[in-house]
């Protein structure tokens, strides 16, 4: 399972997606439009499953095996700085 980092701030930029910073180690990075909604999504614990459905059910003409995979890129894109990996 996967959380948001409650640690990391968070700095809407509009159509342009948004800042993450992780003062703790100094860390930011810019994510999409569509990263944002998964950012909100992953307030609360969710599964690689369940972040790709949710992209299937936010995104018309989305497969599922496609959503998977961007869900779990995006996820290791964030890596350990910006998100809690829940056992």
């Amino acid at each position: 399972m996967f959380k948001s980092n409650p640690g990391v701030s968070f700095r809407d930029e509009g159509e342009d997606g948004a800042v993450l910073y992780n003062p703790d180690v100094d860390s930011g990075i810019i994510i999409n439009a569509t990263g944002v909604l998964v950012w909100g999504f992953i307030e609360q614990p969710r599964t690689l499953d369940e972040i790709a459905a949710f992209l299937v059910k936010s995104f018309s003409g989305v497969e599922l095996e496609k959503a998977k995979a961007d869900a779990e890129n995006f996820m290791n894109m964030l890596g350990e700085n910006f998100i809690n990996e829940i056992p």
